[in-house]
């Protein structure tokens, strides 16, 4: 399985963006497309990956966040959240704080705001491999096992 094959880009500025985004952050944008494909069958399409700092905290423009389009069904949407954040946590030190932005309606417009700090605990190979396969196991029971 190639890793970002279920990310499809919106604009094809976004490949190049997606590319020079944080590790931390291809790795979440990876899974949560990956599970978005295996759980829903659905692909994730990009809204946003790098932008300019404006009123916001800049962190699209340090390449450390990605927007994606809401799935078809907006409780799909949230599944796909909960799971990203039951996996991920954004900062160890701040657990207020989350790596999947957990209102999809925040911001202009519904989207999935998936966003990465230096703390940010990643997936090893074997746990991420572990769990999408899991995943397509279990369908619609899948609880994500965080280590």
């Amino acid at each position: 399985m190639n890793l970002d094959e279920f990310i499809h880009y919106s604009d094809a500025k976004h490949a190049g963006e997606f590319q020079r985004l944080h590790p931390k952050c291809k790795q979440v944008a990876y899974v949560a497309s990956t599970l978005s494909k295996l759980l829903f069958d659905e692909l994730l399409y990009t809204t946003s990956v790098f932008r300019k700092k404006t009123t916001d905290s800049g962190i699209h423009e340090s390449f450390r966040a990605i927007d994606f389009k809401p799935l078809t069904s907006i409780a799909n949407t949230y599944r796909v959240i909960e799971i990203i954040n039951e996996i991920y946590t954004y900062d160890p030190s701040r657990p207020d704080l989350t790596v999947a932005h957990q209102n999809p309606f925040h911001g202009t417009a519904c989207h999935i705001h998936l966003q990465v700090h230096d703390l940010t605990v990643v997936l090893t190979l074997p746990h991420m491999t572990q769990l999408l396969v899991q995943a397509s196991k279990d369908k619609g029971k899948f609880k994500a096992v965080t280590v």
